[in-house]
């Protein structure tokens, strides 16, 4: 929905939402309030961001090949074609097999890529990125809602990727 201009979020929480008074003015304690917890909030994504760098491969024509590891995905701050700012996003994901199929796994997601991580599906196999496509049979298909989610996550990675 729609949330007042100046809210500090943190992995898609709502840390302090912009208070003004009658006039339309924050007040000195808010704007106090305000500057502290965007440094807190701050600091936190850097680390994190930082963690997640350090932690992943960033060979994207690996991950492409299929090769097994954790890689580094990174999404620069930009404009859309329909004129919708994004925000930079990083991603961790991990490239795994079970049961013989290579699986991917969404294991960790900042920024404008935090969605990514949120609700399910969180794996996936790796043949769906490798096809451009969700791939399921009569009797495995999707909730709707997953369905999509799962199209938008192969869509995002391989953009990412080239």
């Amino acid at each position: 929905g729609n949330v007042p201009s100046g809210t500090i979020f943190l992995e898609g929480t709502v840390y302090l939402s912009s208070c003004h008074n009658e006039s339309g003015v924050r007040s000195v304690g808010q704007i106090a309030l305000e500057t502290e917890v965007r440094k807190l909030t701050d600091g936190y994504k850097t680390n994190k961001v930082a963690k997640m760098k350090a932690r992943g491969n960033h060979n994207l024509a690996k991950f492409l090949a299929g090769e097994i590891d954790i890689y580094y995905l990174h999404a620069q701050k930009r404009t859309g074609p329909t004129g919708k700012k994004y925000s930079e996003g990083h991603l961790l994901a991990i490239l795994g097999k079970i049961g013989g199929q290579k699986i991917i796994g969404i294991a960790e997601a900042a920024g404008s890529l935090a969605w990514m991580a949120m609700g399910e599906p969180k794996k996936f196999p790796f043949l769906w990125l490798e096809k451009n496509r969700v791939l399921t049979s009569e009797s495995s298909r999707l909730p709707e809602e997953e369905f999509e989610k799962a199209r938008k996550i192969i869509k995002t990675l391989r953009e990412l990727c080239t």
